[in-house]
């Protein structure tokens, strides 16, 4: 249920990345930034780190039919440690997007007065 949560909020902040990059002057490129972020350390991030914690286990000698048991409560606190990583990151693109960017400065003097 968590993470169906954090999915919808992955796909809401993607699209109002874009839409506030698109407002503010930048690429629509940093809501694919957005996304990258929030799939990564939701869903990416554990499950790589649970296939190390599962090898670990196994290769100290823990039988295969016990790992999912061992491994639950581990789990969970790096499904909630990674979901919380996730807001952080994609609100920190975010905060970065929403900042519109500088005015160019004009190179050319002013025009002269005219007497």
């Amino acid at each position: 249920m968590l993470t169906i949560i954090g999915l919808i909020f992955v796909i809401v902040a993607t699209f109002f990345t874009y839409k506030t990059a698109k407002t503010n002057g930048r690429t629509g490129l940093w809501a694919l930034a957005t996304f990258g972020i929030g799939i990564a350390l939701q869903i990416v991030l554990p499950v790589l780190v649970g296939i190390i914690v599962a090898v670990y286990y196994v290769a100290m000698g823990l039988p295969t039919e016990d790992l999912s048991r061992s491994i639950e409560g581990a789990a969970l606190s790096l499904g909630f440690v990674a979901l919380i990583l996730s807001f952080v990151g994609m609100f920190l693109v975010l905060r970065h997007v929403i900042q519109p960017l500088d005015e160019p400065l004009d190179l050319l003097p002013p025009p002269p007065p005219i007497i």
